[in-house]
């Protein structure tokens, strides 16, 4: 979902200015750079997404928040660091524009590799080929909220939720209000998720066994056997979860609003139904971890 910013006070800030306000690596820094990507550069990025995207499921949106997320996160623990080798800050917004389309470009063929990797390995290998790879995938899962705090455990289950039916998905931005968390942090938090993960990964595909308490033992084995109809089995999961945060009351008030408001069963009720391909599934797990 697009964020939704009215800084008519940035619109006449000059590209200096602004890079000036980002380098601050301050809250503000993350207002002012959602205002150059949603607002200020939102239709020349989105004319690049159009040209250069060869990926029909991605939301340009997603998209947008990821590139946020690489400007922000790149370089160093300060944020926007990357902004830095910016020269001549009057070229700020051509370099913005620039530095999408090369993410874009690495991006799809990062994901496009991921993906005809998986697809040709998945062919080619027998059937207890994929049952080892499926097993894989279920102990990471486990292994990765095993090793997360609560907090962080219930914002991987809603993004598993989310690759299995994005459609009952409630926007990370309501979500993120009801946990008491700004969205850049939500959004912030989400890709440092992943970013443990793949480092879980690694480890298991280099051949390391996960040292898995009984708890998540019991949950490798629910998602391994339910690999082909996941979604109850991790709505179950993340019903545990839930009543384990400080903001269980308003999560919950917000997705009974939901609810009522669209008139179908959002992710995070518990319900009873749900399938995704798995192997669709995989590819889109290890394309988010890969």
């Amino acid at each position: 979902m697009r964020k939704a910013i009215y800084m008519n006070h940035y619109n006449n800030n000059r590209p200096a200015e602004l890079l000036e306000l980002i380098l601050r690596g301050d809250e503000q820094s993350d207002e002012v750079m959602y205002y150059v990507l949603t607002e200020r550069l939102y239709d020349r990025l989105k004319s690049k997404h159009n040209v250069h995207n060869t990926i029909p499921w991605e939301n340009f949106d997603d998209v947008i928040n990821d590139f946020f997320l690489y400007l922000r996160e790149s370089k160093s623990s300060k944020p926007f660091q990357i902004l830095s080798t910016i020269k001549n800050s009057d070229t700020f917004d051509a370099w913005i524009v620039n530095t999408f389309r090369n993410f874009l470009t690495v991006r799809v063929s990062r994901i496009n590799k991921t993906c005809d990797t998986k697809e040709i390995v998945f062919q080619q290998c027998d059937s207890n080929d994929r049952e080892r790879l499926f097993s894989n995938a279920a102990t990471l899962i486990a292994y990765s909220h095993q090793e997360l705090e609560h907090r962080n455990q219930f914002i991987l289950l809603r993004t598993l939720l989310s690759l299995l039916d994005k459609s009952k998905a409630l926007p990370d931005s309501e979500m993120a209000e009801a946990m008491g968390m700004s969205y850049t942090l939500y959004r912030v938090t989400t890709h440092r998720i992943m970013q443990y993960i793949k480092t879980f990964n690694r480890r298991i595909e280099s051949g390391e066994t996960p040292n898995l308490d009984v708890y998540h033992k019991a949950m490798a084995e629910n998602i391994y056997n339910d690999f082909d109809t996941l979604y109850p089995t991790l709505i179950g999961y993340y019903n545990e979860t839930l009543v384990k945060q400080d903001k269980e009351s308003s999560i919950t008030a917000l997705r009974k609003r939901h609810c009522g408001l669209v008139g179908y069963m959002a992710h995070e009720n518990p319900a009873p139904y749900g399938h995704s391909s798995a192997w669709k599934f995989y590819i889109k797990l290890y394309n988010m971890v890969g």
